[in-house]
């Protein structure tokens, strides 16, 4: 499991991935921060889904 906390702002969002899959979901995302958050996504190498 691949597990991220990502602070912005007054909000912490998460990227929660599986490492078998590479498949990943964004909890509490902030629109905003679309761009880092798949910046993220692709650092890890998974997809957000």
């Amino acid at each position: 499991m691949i597990f991220e906390q990502i602070v912005t702002g007054g909000c912490q969002s998460y990227l929660v991935a599986c490492e078998a899959s590479r498949a990943a979901v964004l909890i509490d995302p902030e629109l905003s921060q679309i761009d880092r958050y798949l910046g993220l996504a692709h650092q890890q190498g998974v997809t957000i889904r």
